[in-house]
């Protein structure tokens, strides 16, 4: 694939922002609810089915991506 080329940061950032922009549409727009689903997938996810394993590095990364599609939820709506 082709990101397996890119660094981490932007997968990341990237994966946190389309977690939670799916989670906003999924949940209507309410933003603790969306920030919250999108947090629980994303430790989910890196527990029990990232490839490399668990990685706190990788959760803060996501956890990022996730802050920034929520301000930019917030700075377009």
């Amino acid at each position: 694939m082709f990101w397996y080329r890119w660094p981490s940061i932007v997968v990341e950032l990237l994966s946190g922002v389309l977690l939670v922009g799916i989670c906003l549409l999924w949940t209507g727009g309410l933003v603790p609810g969306a920030a919250g689903t999108a947090l629980l997938v994303s430790v989910i996810y890196e527990k029990f089915f990232d490839p490399n394993g668990w990685s706190w590095g990788d959760v803060v990364q996501r956890g990022l991506g996730i802050a920034l599609g929520l301000a930019l939820w917030n700075l377009l709506g």
